[in-house]
C-alpha cells in the first residue's frame, strides 16, 4: 500500500474519518493536507490491512499480561483509558487505549493510535482471553454480558467503513468472538480496578 497526496478519487465523510482516498488493487492513493488527514489516512490503511487478514479494528482499550489479552469496550467516557492506565502501573503491556486489532485465532494486536498523550501503546499481539465492556460503579465485578447485547455493544464500537466493508463484516466480528469469554465490568476509577481485572486475567486458562 502506499499514500499519494494527489490521487485521491473519492471521499469519506462521516463520524470515522474526513477523507479523500482511492483504492486501486493493492495500492492506496489518500490526499493528505494536514496531520489530522494523515492520521485520518492511517486510520484508512489499518482498517483495509485488517481487513485483508481477515479481522476487524474495534474502538477500545487492550491489556496484555503473561501473554493473555483483556479487551475493554465501552462508549466515550466510561473508563476504558483510565483502566488502561491503571493497568500499566501495575506491570500490565498497553497494546492501544483507542484502537485495537482483533484477528483470526483469537489474537489481538496494538496500533499506533491513542487517545490520551500518556498512553503509549506498544506493538505486538497477545491471546485474546477477556472481551468487556466497562459500567462505572461503587466497586469491582463481572456480571453476565448476554450475547445479543454483546454482538449490538461490540458492533457499535467496530471501526467501519461502509464503502470498504467486507460482506457481512458483523458477522466476521461473531466468528472471531466465539470461544472468548464476555463480561460487562463494573468498577471505579481506581488502582484496585486494574488489579481485579488482571487478577481474572491471570486465572483464564
Amino acid at each position: 500500500m502506499e499514500v499519494d497526496a494527489g490521487r485521491a478519487v473519492a471521499g469519506v465523510e462521516g463520524p470515522e474519518l474526513s477523507l479523500r482516498y482511492g483504492v486501486d488493487g493493492s495500492s492506496v492513493f489518500v490526499r493528505a493536507d494536514d496531520a489530522l488527514d494523515a492520521e485520518a489516512a492511517l486510520r484508512l490503511l489499518w482498517y483495509l490491512a485488517t481487513r485483508e487478514l481477515g479481522g476487524v479494528l474495534v474502538h477500545a482499550c487492550a491489556v496484555e499480561a503473561g501473554g493473555k489479552a483483556a479487551l475493554v469496550t465501552g462508549v466515550s467516557g466510561t473508563g476504558k483509558t483510565t483502566i488502561a492506565r491503571h493497568c500499566q502501573a501495575l506491570g500490565a503491556r498497553l497494546l492501544s487505549d483507542e484502537m485495537i486489532q482483533v484477528l483470526p485465532g483469537r489474537r489481538v494486536h496494538g496500533t499506533p493510535f491513542r487517545s490520551d498523550r500518556r498512553c503509549v501503546g506498544t506493538p505486538g499481539g497477545a491471546d485474546l482471553k477477556l472481551w468487556l465492556t466497562i459500567d462505572k460503579g461503587p466497586d469491582e465485578a463481572f456480571t453476565p454480558w448476554p450475547g445479543r447485547d454483546v454482538m449490538r455493544t461490540s458492533v457499535a464500537q467496530m471501526f467501519s467503513l461502509p464503502e470498504l466493508a467486507p460482506p457481512n463484516e458483523a458477522g466476521r466480528l461473531a466468528s472471531l468472538l466465539d470461544g472468548v469469554a464476555t463480561r460487562r465490568f463494573r468498577c471505579r476509577n481506581h488502582p484496585d480496578a486494574a488489579a481485579f481485572l488482571l487478577a481474572a486475567l491471570e486465572a483464564e486458562p
